[in-house]
């Protein structure tokens, strides 16, 4: 099952995976945090906020359309999910202070 690279559009839904896999929602869920250590959901969130990273130390991007591209609903839940991953904010992570 290959995984989105375009992460600003809309993610496939789980059930909608596990129907063109001739599984359950339930298996599907199971065996991917078998395989991955992650749940789809925790999956997405590692995804997203690698991407996002990643554009925040390596280009100019407003904040605002990183989170779009990423595919966060705003940059606020960007903002609070890097804090998670990182211990730090965009800002800071970007401008080197701690």
């Amino acid at each position: 099952m290959p995984v989105k690279t375009d992460l600003g559009s809309t993610p496939a839904c789980l059930a909608e995976i596990a129907e063109q896999n001739y599984v359950s929602t339930s298996y599907l869920t199971h065996v991917f945090k078998e395989e991955t250590g992650l749940s789809p959901r925790e999956y997405l969130s590692h995804i997203r906020c690698t991407r996002a990273y990643e554009l925040i130390l390596h280009t100019n991007m407003r904040f605002s359309d990183i989170s779009d591209a990423t595919g966060f609903c705003c940059a606020n839940d960007m903002t609070r999910k890097i804090r998670e991953y990182y211990g730090s904010t965009p800002t800071k992570l970007r401008y080197g202070r701690e």
